[in-house]
């Protein structure tokens, strides 16, 4: 999930040797420089997959891993770990890490509020991985509100839908 320019995705193909792992970006740029770090490293089980919701991919996984940008607003985060859980099959995990000043705390809290395991895998110089289990059941609603904004551009009155976390999200820029 958001596999920060394929340095998630580079780790995880290692540990699978005979996997597949599957790197999201929600950008064209990212993912083309997720696709070149796979190359430059020799890595050939992996696909790169460009989109906004990780919920659009349509086949399960054994594991997800997400390192959140500490820019990233929490409902975001939320959303993704969400829908992330959503792809896992019955017996899937998620291992999310952060820094504790950047959200370490709530991703860890949330966690243990949605699954019915989460374990904190190991801490080191402020950073945490936490491993979760797939629950049996989970709220899939979405965890933001989109917002919109009318702008004129150019003598044509446009309305903009957007969501926390977008450049720009309450006007044009």
């Amino acid at each position: 999930v958001d596999s920060n320019y394929g340095v998630l995705g580079v780790l995880a193909s290692g540990m699978v040797p005979d996997g597949e792992v599957m790197m999201t970006e929600d950008s064209a740029r990212a993912g083309r420089l997720s696709s070149i770090n796979a190359e430059r490293n020799g890595v050939e089980n992996v696909e790169v997959q460009v989109t906004p919701w990780v919920s659009d991919i349509d086949r399960p996984y054994d594991v997800a891993a997400y390192a959140p940008k500490p820019f990233d607003p929490q409902e975001m985060v939320e959303q993704k770990i969400v829908d992330s859980m959503s792809l896992l099959d019955e017996s899937g995990r998620i291992i999310v890490s952060a820094h504790k000043n950047e959200g370490g705390n709530r991703y860890e809290d949330f966690l243990n509020e949605i699954s019915d395991r989460a374990e904190v895998l190991s801490k080191s110089n402020g950073y945490r991985v936490i491993e979760a289990d797939r629950p049996e059941e989970i709220d899939f609603n979405p965890r933001f509100e989109t917002r919109s904004y009318t702008a004129d551009v150019d003598g044509i009155k446009a309305t903009f839908r957007t969501v926390p976390g977008l450049f720009s999200e309450q006007g044009l820029d």
